[in-house]
C-alpha cells in the first residue's frame, strides 16, 4: 500500500504529467506505464526480461509521439536573433569561407542544435526550476516538477548507481537521451521520454526512506 501511495503521489503530483495528458491522453498513460515498469526494474533483485521489454516498448512508443510532433526544420532554421549572433561571430573569422563552413552549413547548425538539446535534456534546471536563470527567449518555461523532488532524484541516482545492478535501466536512459536530443518537441510536453526516469528514481528514494 505504501508503494502505491508513493507512486501515485510522485507520478500525479506534478504539473508535467497533466500537461502531457492535456496534449495526448495515450501519451500520458504510456508515461505512467513506463514509470511503473522502470521502478519495478530498479527494485528487482535480479534481471527481469519482461520488465525490460515492457519498459523498452513503452519508451519506443513515447519516442514515436516525439518523432511525430518533431519538426525537422527546427534543426536548421534560425531565428532573427540567432542570425544576428551568427553574423557577429562570422566577422571574427580570418577567412569568410571558414566562417561559412563553421557557422552557416546546415549540417553544423543541426549538430549545434542537437548538442544544445542534449545539454538541456540533462539540465536539472529544465525540470525543476523552469530553466531559471537561463530562460529561453520566446519560450514560455514550465516548472515540470516541484523543486522539493530534486533531492529525491539525486538520492535515487545514488542508490541505483550504488547497487551496480541496473545496466538495462541506464542503457535505456542513454537511448532516450539521444532520441530526445534528436527529436525535441516544443513545450509544454518537451522531453517526455525523460519523465519516467525522473519519476522512477524519485520513487526509489522515497520508498527507501519512508517507513
Amino acid at each position: 500500500m505504501k508503494k502505491v501511495l508513493i507512486f501515485l503521489l510522485i507520478c500525479f503530483g506534478n504539473a508535467w504529467i497533466w500537461k502531457i495528458f492535456e496534449k495526448n491522453f495515450l501519451l500520458g498513460v504510456l508515461c505512467i506505464v513506463a514509470s511503473l515498469s522502470l521502478f519495478s526494474l530498479l527494485i528487482s533483485n535480479k534481471p527481469r526480461k519482461n520488465l525490460l521489454i515492457i519498459s523498452s516498448l513503452s519508451l519506443v512508443v513515447i519516442a514515436s509521439f516525439q518523432i511525430k510532433w518533431f519538426d525537422p526544420n527546427s534543426f536548421v532554421d534560425t531565428t532573427p536573433l540567432e542570425k544576428d549572433l551568427m553574423e557577429k561571430r562570422m566577422r571574427l573569422y580570418p577567412n569568410p569561407r571558414i566562417a561559412h563552413w563553421l557557422e552557416q552549413r546546415q549540417e553544423l547548425i543541426a549538430f549545434y542544435r542537437f548538442r544544445n538539446n542534449l545539454g538541456e535534456a540533462l539540465d536539472f534546471n529544465y525540470y525543476f526550476f523552469a530553466n531559471h536563470p537561463r530562460e529561453r527567449v520566446g519560450v514560455t518555461e514550465h516548472e515540470k516538477f516541484s523543486p522539493v523532488l530534486f533531492p529525491l532524484l539525486l538520492v535515487g541516482l545514488y542508490l541505483s548507481i550504488k547497487t551496480g545492478k541496473h545496466l538495462g535501466f541506464y542503457l535505456l536512459f542513454i537511448f532516450i537521451l539521444f532520441t530526445s536530443a534528436a527529436t525535441y518537441t516544443n513545450e509544454p510536453v518537451g522531453f517526455a521520454l525523460v519523465f519516467p526516469f525522473i519519476v522512477s528514481l524519485s520513487i526509489l528514494a522515497l520508498n527507501k526512506y519512508v517507513k
